[in-house]
């Protein structure tokens, strides 16, 4: 399928050029930009190119097109982006993509231990990555990795890199309500830690059950 560009929007686009889709839902279309980049765009951005019928009293040879051949960034490539600067975590889908910038899980004191420290804000990270994730999901080789499994590994590299860049910490506590509609990245992620105890009960005061996380060996 041929398409035409009817708004740029500074998206690596041309208006007035044709695009040939690589892949279409039923909103977005999947075409290689300006950039040599496979990239998801909205269908509103395109018309679709009706071709002609054929003359069947005139068959002219049409020669073949060679597509150029696509190779999407690889979830390991992208997971390797993943770095923190100036107080935001960055990630990057290809190597033409721009960087994306999000706010950082904290890792903060306790009243227990010196040594012992929390991260807020799970479900907050959770959620923008998984909207990462479901817009950028048909231009990444996932290797099989289903979307929520992409999430959970981003998420998990990204409490990795908070931890490296905090005080020297011996063990860190997160918790969530098990009802979150994230809970399952969280929790795929949290429980891939090598040294991890997790512990699920109800909350007497919301009648919610609730995880608490604990991951130790840190240091």
């Amino acid at each position: 399928m041929q398409v035409s560009c009817n708004q740029a929007k500074k998206y690596a686009l041309t208006v007035g050029k044709e695009y040939g889709v690589v892949h279409s839902t039923e909103k977005r279309f999947t075409i290689i930009n300006d950039n040599n980049t496979a990239q998801n765009y909205s269908k509103d951005l395109f018309n679709e190119i009706v071709m002609p019928a054929a003359d069947d009293s005139v068959r002219p040879v049409v020669p073949v097109p060679v597509e150029p051949e696509i190779v999407l960034p690889t979830l390991v490539s992208i997971i390797d982006t993943i770095a923190i600067d100036e107080g935001n975590y960055t990630i990057r889908v290809g190597t033409r993509g721009r960087y994306t910038r999000w706010g950082v899980l904290e890792v903060v004191s306790t009243v227990i231990s010196c040594g012992i420290y929390q991260m807020y804000s799970l479900n907050d990270l959770a959620r923008i990555i998984s909207r990462f994730v479901e817009e950028k999901i048909d231009t990444i080789d996932t290797d099989g990795h289903t979307a929520e499994e992409v999430c959970s590994l981003i998420f998990k590299k990204m409490v990795q890199l908070s931890i490296a860049d905090s005080h020297d910490t011996a063990m860190l506590i997160l918790s969530t309500n098990t009802n979150s509609d994230v809970y399952d990245i969280i929790n795929n992620a949290l429980n891939s830690f090598d040294s991890v105890t997790a512990v699920t009960t109800r909350n007497p005061n919301s009648g919610n059950d609730i995880t608490l996380w604990t991951l130790s060996d840190l240091g």
